[in-house]
């Protein structure tokens, strides 16, 4: 019997670095803007259906919207902040993007699903008012999309130099910067400070920036779990580890989430039957909710391989990074819910 030889899962395109603009003009690409690209030519060639053209609109238009609406959770539950120059650029690339999509589809107007005989008479004046050629609507919401393309990877470097920042912390000795997860400072061998406890059994030790507990800025906290997969992320971008170990990792981070999710239902359901618990069983319930935002994060970068896009593997890590907020949140709940200051 021969061996059976395993299918290769294909490693991510795309994002290597830090993306370069495309063109001289400084504009990013992205698989959206490709697909509509190569929709617009087969359109024009005969190869593709008006309705075709439509649905492919109509299908990055809700994929938008999912994005806008994730987004706008995060900000309700504290886990982003609106006012950080990173989210506004995101924020406001993708509704550029979607008004994108709406201007497009004005590009078929025999498409349009609107049954209103008037709103349908104003659109018509309206298109006779601006005597647009024909593939104009077209044009224009390309060059829309564009531009909410560039604002949105302008925010993603401003996040991923965030999260770089993260990745390093300061000896509290001699001042040298360090990558976080060495033992020792590189300068002057000195322990650096960690949280009691077995990191690789837990999924809520929380370090900050300075690398001591509850002496950070406020928001610069983070959990190990984020430290591991952005690590893993950015050593796969240098060439120090191939697809198979970025997968790797991202599974192994997924293993310790499912087992603090199984540990914190069975704490969950012994606060609920024991009374004056309610603050812990609180604390344990917003463990619940960061357990499956990371989860539903890394889900999210995993799709990378199989959709051999490597933006999942950014987006993926940025809503990683509000969902590790959320646990650090939950972290501190259940401190002060202990008693612990």
């Amino acid at each position: 019997m021969e061996n059976e030889v395993p299918e290769e899962r294909p490693a991510p395109t795309g994002l290597t670095q830090p993306p370069e603009p495309y063109d001289e003009e400084g504009n990013y690409d992205s698989p959206a803007l490709g697909s509509l690209r190569r929709a617009w030519e087969d359109l024009g060639q005969g190869k593709i259906s008006t309705e075709v053209m439509v649905g492919l609109i109509t299908e990055v238009a809700q994929f938008i919207q999912v994005q806008l609406d994730i987004l706008y959770q995060q900000v309700q539950q504290g886990v982003s902040n609106p006012n950080d120059p990173s989210f506004k650029l995101i924020w406001k690339g993708f509704e550029t993007h979607l008004e994108a999509m709406e201007v497009m589809a004005r590009e078929f107007p025999e498409a349009s699903d609107t049954e209103d005989p008037e709103v349908e008479q104003a659109e018509t004046e309206e298109a006779e008012a601006d005597e647009v050629p024909l593939g104009g609507y077209f044009a224009q919401g390309m060059d829309l999309a564009q531009k909410g393309t560039n604002m949105m990877m302008a925010g993603h470097k401003l996040a991923m130099e965030h999260i770089d920042a993260i990745g390093r912390i300061s000896c509290m000795f001699c001042g040298s910067e360090n990558r976080r997860g060495v033992e020792r400072c590189h300068h002057c061998g000195r322990a650096l400070p960690a949280l009691p406890g077995d990191p690789a059994q837990s999924s809520i030790n929380v370090a900050n920036v300075e690398g001591l507990e509850g002496q950070g800025p406020t928001g610069a906290e983070i959990t190990d779990n984020f430290v591991i997969v952005n690590e893993a992320v950015a050593a796969w971008r240098g060439g120090a580890l191939d697809a198979d170990g970025l997968l790797a990792e991202l599974e192994k981070v997924e293993g310790r989430l499912l087992a603090h999710d199984e540990a914190n239902v069975q704490d969950l359901q012994l606060m609920e039957q024991q009374p004056g618990k309610e603050a812990l069983a609180q604390a344990a319930s917003l463990t619940a909710k960061a357990i499956q935002h990371s989860l539903e994060a890394l889900a999210k970068m995993k799709l990378a391989f199989d959709k051999e896009d490597d933006s999942y593997l950014v987006t993926g890590l940025h809503d990683l990074e509000a969902a590790s907020k959320l646990m650090v949140q939950s972290f501190h709940a259940c401190r002060e819910a202990a008693g612990h200051p």
